[in-house]
């Protein structure tokens, strides 16, 4: 009985610790590299600039909540407005395990006064359209690919529990 009691005051203990540890070390953390690195993919993927005006946070629950402040993504060359998206806040809440399997899962989505101007230019193109994707290794004669089951790039959105848009603006012009 004393080595069960002795038992689980360690397993508590390496639990407070192992969560100290956990809170120090995201406390500690350069999150403005996770900025960049935000940006670089999102124009790598798209070809437009994403600037991150205000600070990453991440509020560290059993569910992590990322919170942005003052999202920017560019417009296309020539377009009357220089940001197609402004959004003043982005929240993100994600799924715990998931995420330490190295999966992005998110439980809640809020979007928070989003100013999103959509324009089309002189030949109908419209500036949410990003180009052709490029064709995938497995795609047949006709650039398709065959499908064998891959994971839609929106897969985080899987399951996701809750989703809001608070105020805002569409503009189509």
């Amino acid at each position: 009985m004393r080595i069960a009691a002795y038992a689980l005051i360690g397993l508590v203990i390496l639990v407070v610790v192992v969560g100290a540890g956990l809170v120090i070390a995201l406390n500690t953390v350069d999150l403005a590299r996770f900025q960049n690195l935000a940006s670089d993919q999102v124009e790598k993927a798209t070809g437009r600039t994403l600037v991150i005006d205000g600070e990453l946070n991440v509020a560290i629950s059993l569910r992590p909540t990322l919170v942005v402040e003052g999202i920017r993504f560019a417009n296309t060359p020539g377009a009357a407005e220089p940001d197609m998206a402004r959004i003043a806040r982005l929240e993100a809440q994600v799924q715990l395990m998931p995420l330490l399997r190295g999966e992005v899962r998110l439980d809640r989505l809020i979007i928070v006064d989003p100013q999103i101007t959509l324009e089309t230019d002189a030949e109908g193109r419209g500036n949410w359209t990003f180009g052709p994707l490029p064709a995938s290794p497995d795609a047949g004669a006709d650039g398709l690919a065959d499908d064998k089951g891959d994971e839609s790039p929106l897969g985080f959105l899987a399951g996701l529990g809750e989703a809001r848009i608070e105020g805002g603006e569409i503009v189509y012009a």
